[in-house]
């Protein structure tokens, strides 16, 4: 298995680093993918981003820890929002609340489309070999 994707990865030209046990592939943006082929005729594939990111910060996590960390961010900062609403103008809070949440479902949408569709691009080199 690992030998077959490590030949279509060359053939489409992806760069790859290469241990005993899995492959790590770099997607662009600061994603990339995990295959494990640590366990016979078992492969795990596992997305992560690395920390510096627009959506993380500084934690290197994988993309479905990242939507519940950004969840639970945005409803801090709601609640920021409900009581900061007496003391400044909520008009502007409100636009940035509005673009924070824009920001991050846009970029947590690019990473989700690109992981998945390597994912399945990763699952139907490695079904056609079996």
């Amino acid at each position: 298995m690992k030998e077959t994707v490590k030949k279509k990865l060359e053939q489409y030209r992806y760069t790859y680093s290469e241990s005993n046990t899995y492959l790590k592939i770099p997607l662009g943006h600061a994603q990339y993918m995990i295959v494990d082929f640590s366990q016979k005729d078992k492969y795990i594939i596992k997305d992560r981003l690395t920390g510096w990111n627009f959506l993380t910060g500084m934690i290197e996590i994988s993309l479905k820890n990242t939507m519940i960390y950004n969840t639970i961010g945005l409803v801090i900062a709601m609640v920021l929002l409900v009581v900061l609403d007496k003391l400044v103008n909520p008009f502007n809070l409100t636009l940035i609340l509005i673009a924070a949440v824009s920001w991050i479902i846009i970029w947590t949408v690019y990473y989700l489309i690109k992981a998945e569709s390597f994912k399945r691009q990763l699952i139907d080199w490695i079904d056609k070999e079996s």
